[in-house]
């Protein structure tokens, strides 16, 4: 079955202090032809945001409610908003999702469709490069797994929270023996971690860099 960019929507994660990364993985989306790109953002609102360095190519956003927003943890927080950003493609009708960050490059936007081929030659249910923050999938299978989320008891570790979710509803995952060359092949570029290396710094450092803009409510 010959698939179209249009049937894969794009769930972004964000933070705050993601901030000063997020503008050179969101541009790599620029000239994108397939469906809808949510920046599922953790905080209140995303009205601190220069939107307009970001829409296009980002045409939805997602927040979590007051209560659990910036209140996560990382683990939970990138859970939570991978919920919400899955959510809001369902409620739209779009066949599949690509979960991307902000912070990372996609520059090579026609390979997701070699991904979807290898999902079907496979059979397996799921693609996954580095699951949960970069993985394939038809919505309705991430929706089943992702709504199994309690706020009120996040995982200390997403990646092995989904494994396990994704193994107890019987799904399949399809996995890759040269991660590098794969990424390559997308285009993709983790520019915070980058930086981190380029610093000699960890990725955790980079998040006291600071925020570039601040929030509104000045938490």
């Amino acid at each position: 079955m010959k698939h179209d960019l249009k049937e894969i929507g794009v769930v972004l994660t964000s933070h705050p202090r993601q901030q000063l990364f997020m503008r050179q993985g969101i541009s790599s989306y620029l000239g994108w032809q397939g469906g809808p790109i949510v920046l599922a953002y953790d905080d209140i609102d995303v009205s601190a945001l220069p939107m307009d360095l970001f829409m296009p190519p980002v045409t939805h956003t997602v927040c979590p409610p007051a209560k659990y927003a910036r209140k996560m943890g990382h683990a939970g927080g990138c859970a939570m908003q991978l919920r919400n950003g899955v959510r809001k493609l369902y409620d739209l009708g779009v066949p599949y999702a690509f979960l991307g960050a902000a912070d990372t490059t996609l520059y090579n936007h026609h390979a997701l469709l070699d991904i979807l081929a290898k999902i079907e030659k496979e059979g397996t249910d799921i693609a996954a490069f580095q699951f949960p923050t970069h993985g394939l999938a038809r919505t309705e299978v991430l929706w089943r797994v992702l709504k199994r989320l309690d706020p009120d008891n996040p995982p200390n570790v997403c990646e092995s929270w989904t494994g396990r979710q994704i193994d107890e509803l019987g799904f399949t995952r399809c996995r890759y023996r040269d991660i590098n060359g794969f990424q390559e092949q997308l285009g993709r570029i983790h520019v915070q971690g980058r930086y981190a290396r380029n610093a000699g710094i960890s990725v955790g450092d980079t998040w006291r860099v600071g925020e570039i803009w601040p929030r509104p409510d000045g938490g």
